[in-house]
């Protein structure tokens, strides 16, 4: 099994690159991450540290 410690850095590296590519196009980011979040969910990684990362993110943009 990897290492959580460098299962979190790549995440993070990733999602680094996806931010950088998209800085002009916030919607496109928001699908792509939303996209991530839903193959996670189906592949039973719910708990996994990446995928509570980036649904916290989603719910704290939909109370505003």
């Amino acid at each position: 099994m990897a290492d959580p410690h460098n299962v979190e850095f790549e995440a993070a590296k990733f999602l680094q690159k996806l931010i950088h590519e998209s800085t002009d196009e916030p919607a496109k980011l928001a699908t792509k991450l939303y996209v991530i979040l839903q193959h996670m969910k189906a592949s039973g990684k719910e708990n996994s540290m990446p995928y509570q990362v980036i649904s916290r993110r989603f719910t704290g943009c939909n109370r505003l």
